[in-house]
């Protein structure tokens, strides 16, 4: 469990953080307040992913211990997500909001993901194991986005 952890942490958030950071400025040029909040969501998101990855390298030593770090790996996963599917929503509802009429379909894969995360705040058995695919499903519009984009020939961002 702890490699997984150590990679998650040197890899995995450093990854998909820059990649959504850099996703949301690239935004600015539809929406400069809404990509601004989605960048702030995205950096407390990557922060509570590690603060969960900390708790879980004190709990791996001592998994049947009750201790203080049980109750900040919830906080900190429920942050986590919940934040990842907010700045998911931005991002479609920017997108959604553009004058590309392709790009009026990222709002379903992006509401799925905040859909999601909310729902495992009183449900976590029932989302709960899909909650990372479908917080992916944003990301793949955000890919798609950005591919779409790079070979555009347009200089209007809109």
């Amino acid at each position: 469990m702890d490699s997984v952890n150590w990679s998650d942490s040197l890899f995995f958030i450093p990854a998909y953080g820059a990649f959504l950071v850099y996703f949301f400025l690239g935004l600015r040029s539809r929406d400069v307040r809404l990509a601004s909040v989605a960048v702030s969501i995205t950096v407390l998101a990557c922060a509570a992913d590690y603060v969960e990855n900390g708790s879980l390298f004190h709990l791996s030593g001592n998994p049947d211990v009750a201790s203080n770090w049980l109750s900040l790996l919830a906080w900190a996963t429920e942050v986590k997500w919940v934040g990842l599917g907010i700045a998911n929503a931005i991002g479609g509802y920017v997108l959604f909001t553009s004058d590309r009429w392709l790009y009026w379909f990222a709002i379903v894969p992006c509401t799925i993901g905040i859909a999601a995360a909310l729902i495992t705040i009183p449900r976590p058995a029932i989302v709960g194991p899909y909650l990372s695919l479908a917080i992916a499903l944003g990301w793949v519009a955000f890919l798609l986005v950005d591919l779409r984009d790079s070979f555009s020939r347009s200089i209007n961002p809109n």
